[in-house]
Parts: C-alpha cells; structure tokens; sequence
C-alpha cells in the first residue's frame, strides 16, 4: 500500500481496516487487496457524493467479491427534502428492497452522559427559538426544499381587521420577465 492509505492491521488474523477518502469516487476503482476480500464497505458522510452513480461506483469496486460485502451507508439527511441521498431513502423505505434497510436514529437515541449537559442545553435552546432547525440538526428531518427565499412565509387570507390594522402599506408592480406575469402587489407590515 502507498503511505497516504491509512491502515489498521491485525497481524495476527491478516485482517485489515482501510481508510480512503471519496473526494474523487473514480479513483477509487483503482482500490485492490494483495490478498482476500472485501467484507464490509462503510461509506460515512454518504450525502457528500454527487448522487448514486458515484455510490454505485465505490460499490461496484468494492464489492467483487466471493462472499457478500455488507455495506453502510451513513448521513444527516440533508435539510433538502428532494436531495438524491433522502430520495434514495425514500426509495429503499418504499419498495423494502431485498438486502437494504434504513435505520433512523437521533441524539435522544443516545444516554444523556455521552452528549453531556451542554449538548442537551444547546439542543433545547435551539428548539424553543427555531424548531424547524431543531428538527433538522437534532432530529435528522428534511424540513424544506432548500431553495426558500422566506422559509418561514404561511401563506393564507387575510381577516379584514388584520388588513386594516396594519399601518404601513407598500403597493407596486412587478412588470413581470419572459413567462412571468405582470401583477400588482399590496404589502402591509
């Protein structure tokens, strides 16, 4: 092996433990043992890869072997509901493919003393003053769609008194571009 690929090896067994970076998954297809086979493919940080096809492409290396790999994928869901790794969840839950599970997990999964008081303390503060961030960081929900200009806008009529108690009115036009309509707005703050 060359000095960059980090190894543990059990001199005892021949057995080994191998860490390689996945900033170039293609670079990957070079990976080969002197000797045995590959028993276990973890990728951690999964979401990082550019889709599927770089996670087929580390499988596909990887997994030439004479015996099954038991492979892992492992990630916070990305905060976007339609990013590929929460589709690619979405899938495995809907058909139960053969072979492939989800496993969800959160830090309320975990003893208290493992995180410690302040981590406790930081995850309840950040739920009573944003909890859609909350269920993002600590939960591990895809809340939004990521692209949001006001993530936060609720979207109904208005009661008349609400439209009369407001004191400060803009009105303008947005002349509309292209395929996007002309329209006149009325704002109250």
């Amino acid at each position: 092996p060359t000095g960059s690929t980090l190894r543990i090896n059990n001199t005892k067994t021949l057995q080994a433990v191998v860490f390689r970076g996945c900033d170039e998954p293609k670079k990957i297809k070079s990976i080969k043992l002197r000797r045995g086979y590959w028993r276990y493919l973890w990728i951690e940080e999964a979401d990082l890869l550019r889709g599927m096809a770089e996670v087929r492409s580390v499988r596909q290396t990887v997994s030439r072997s004479s015996v099954p790999v038991i492979r892992l994928y492992t990630f916070n869901p990305p905060r976007t509901r339609d990013a590929w790794a929460n589709d690619e969840v979405a899938r495995v839950r809907a058909e139960g493919a053969p072979g492939e599970c989800v496993v969800d997990s959160c830090y309320t999964d975990a003893p208290v003393e493992w995180l410690g008081e302040q981590f406790i303390a930081d995850a309840e503060a950040l739920k009573a003053a944003d909890p859609e961030s909350y269920r993002h960081e600590y939960l591990g929900e895809a809340v939004g769609y990521g692209s949001e200009v006001f993530d936060r806008v609720e979207v109904r009529e208005l009661a008349d008194e609400e439209w009369a108690a407001a004191t400060m009115r803009v009105y303008g036009v947005d002349w509309g571009f292209s395929q996007d309509p002309y329209c006149f707005v009325a704002l109250a703050y």
